[in-house]
């Protein structure tokens, strides 16, 4: 602890003769106004777990997106082949009346 100290008022010694004692003081006052180290892991560690939720459930939404948009794509796809069958139907129906109305004419 001594050899701590003499380091410190070594430190003192020679801060004072480039800076003056004035400034030494404030600088002093604002460097015990940061956090400490082990404050800082904990706000990174705190921000990390808060990132890796955020992409979980980036990466969850963009599934159910692909998701969705497959449901989408096949309804259309089904909607698609009922409009086609209807329309064929349609098709048929107009085909046996003017085949009636042609056979009716002879």
């Amino acid at each position: 602890m001594y050899k701590a100290e003499c380091l410190i008022s070594s430190h003192e010694k020679c801060l004072d003769k480039k800076i003056g004692i004035e400034h030494y003081e404030y600088i002093k006052k604002l460097s015990e106004t940061l956090p400490t180290i082990e404050d800082i892991n904990k706000q990174n560690d705190y921000i990390n777990n808060l990132l890796q939720s955020f992409r979980d459930d980036n990466d969850q939404f963009h599934k159910d997106f692909l998701k969705q948009n497959e449901i989408i794509r096949r309804y259309d796809e089904v909607l698609n082949e009922k409009a086609n069958k209807q329309r064929l139907l349609e098709f048929q129906v107009e085909m046996k009346k003017s085949n009636d109305f042609h056979i009716n004419e002879t």
